[in-house]
């Protein structure tokens, strides 16, 4: 069989896997936090006819092409407008870690689960006074004992304290009971800070959550040294991976120049225009590797109707 059909047939499903990362781009363009992808390629093995000497240089025919990764591009596109005080854009590095579940035996309760990390800040508090994205996982803080181990501790308003910002009025501690004045569900006005901490107004008192030491609940953000080889795992989740390697914590502000911006969330970075030209560029290697295996088929049928003449 002639080679030019085989290093075709290789083409033909590399630029259909670039297709594929295309028409993926193009369906998320409006996907909140959805940061777009570019298949590279990379040539095949070849066949030394003559390996060369000194005077003559070596021969050799390749076998083709095939995708050797899909890289991602983890530029943000901006903010879109939400008018929701909770949503949350990330104006710097940094992703937010959430947990799928609960360890309630530790006081406060711990995350417990799988740890997902996002950009997209689309938050909510739950009845149980838990902050929550889009999905109903646990929204974390981060702490690093002396020994170097982090505990990731789900944001929460139920056992907190409203510090109230007058520096005059009593401390109050916020809680779940029902028909209680200080239940969290009569908490209004909640908003938060830059630097990740938690205000709000309960009655006529407005402040600032923080635990039972007066240290601000503050919403954690997570960094990679490499960000790009974080594993994609659907819902505008990530994973890490061995490259992307394990995250460190930190917070918005402070000694970072990540600030977080409310009302807002992070909008899909897929360049429209770039998109369709590369997918005109695709479709004409394609076109390309098909009509290599054409001619090659009609130089095969000449070979045949030798025999036949």
């Amino acid at each position: 069989m002639m080679k030019s059909l085989s290093s075709a047939v290789s083409g033909l499903e590399a630029q259909q896997t670039a297709m594929n990362v295309i028409g993926n781009n193009i369906a998320n363009v409006n996907t909140t936090g959805f940061t777009s992808s570019t298949a590279n390629f990379e040539d095949l093995y070849y066949q030394t006819l003559n390996a060369g000497t000194s005077e003559v240089n070596p021969s050799q025919v390749g076998y083709g092409s095939q995708v050797a990764n899909v890289s991602k591009n983890m530029t943000s596109a901006g903010a879109t407008q939400t008018d929701n005080p909770t949503d949350l854009y990330i104006d710097g590095k940094g992703y937010f870690a959430v947990n799928t579940q609960l360890d309630t035996t530790t006081t406060p309760p711990t995350a417990d689960g799988q740890t997902y990390y996002t950009r997209v800040g689309h938050f909510s508090f739950d009845s149980k006074g838990y902050l929550v994205d889009g999905n109903g996982n646990y929204v974390c803080s981060a702490s690093t004992d002396s020994s170097g181990d982090t505990t990731l501790t789900p944001i929460q308003l139920n056992g907190m304290t409203l510090h109230p910002n007058d520096g005059t009025t009593t401390d109050i501690t916020l809680n779940a009971t029902a028909g209680d004045p200080d239940n969290i569900s009569n908490l209004t006005n909640i908003a938060i800070g830059e630097d990740g901490s938690i205000t709000g107004t309960l009655g006529n008192v407005t402040g600032t959550i923080t635990d039972s030491s007066d240290v601000n609940e503050q919403i954690g953000l997570a960094n990679f040294t490499n960000e790009a080889g974080l594993s994609e795992a659907g819902n505008n989740y990530y994973t890490t991976s061995q490259s992307s390697g394990t995250p460190s914590y930190t917070t918005a502000g402070g000694t970072n120049t990540t600030v977080l911006r409310s009302d807002a969330l992070e909008m899909s970075n897929v360049d429209l225009a770039s998109e369709f030209t590369n997918m005109i560029i695709t479709e004409r290697g394609f076109q390309a590797n098909a009509r290599v295996i054409t001619v090659s088929d009609s130089m095969l049928d000449e070979l045949l109707s030798l025999k036949r003449s």
